[in-house]
């Protein structure tokens, strides 16, 4: 059982759309739309939440440090959109979506080197 903590996740999950902005992105992308309903299909159809950990595309994982008690799985393969739950009596409640920024290597600053 899914038990969505924020009603505009519920929303993208049934309807594909929601008014809330703050998941505006993921309305907006046809694959991180598509990525998100098929995660909670899959969520719905296992009992247990450690049965996520055979499926290798969600790279399911249990977190630490803000996040203690609380797992995620990936959106989309290979992209760093996640998706936040925590395991309940009642069965999985979505809690977020979290969207991960990626710092690029070309942001390192470079100094010459000076001649002695």
């Amino acid at each position: 059982q899914i038990i969505f903590a924020d009603l505009a996740l519920q929303e993208l999950f049934e309807l594909g759309k929601t008014k809330n902005s703050k998941y505006k992105k993921i309305q907006k992308s046809k694959k991180l739309l598509s990525g998100y309903q098929r995660v909670v299909s899959t969520m719905q159809g296992v009992e247990r939440v450690a049965d996520l950990r055979q499926f290798s595309f969600l790279h399911y994982e249990s977190l630490k440090h803000e996040y203690q008690g609380m797992s995620s799985v990936r959106i989309v393969n290979g992209e760093v959109e996640r998706l936040i739950f925590s395991e309940t009596d009642n069965g999985i409640t979505v809690r977020l979506i979290e969207i991960e920024v990626r710092i690029m290597a070309t942001d390192k600053k470079i100094f010459p080197s000076r001649a002695v």
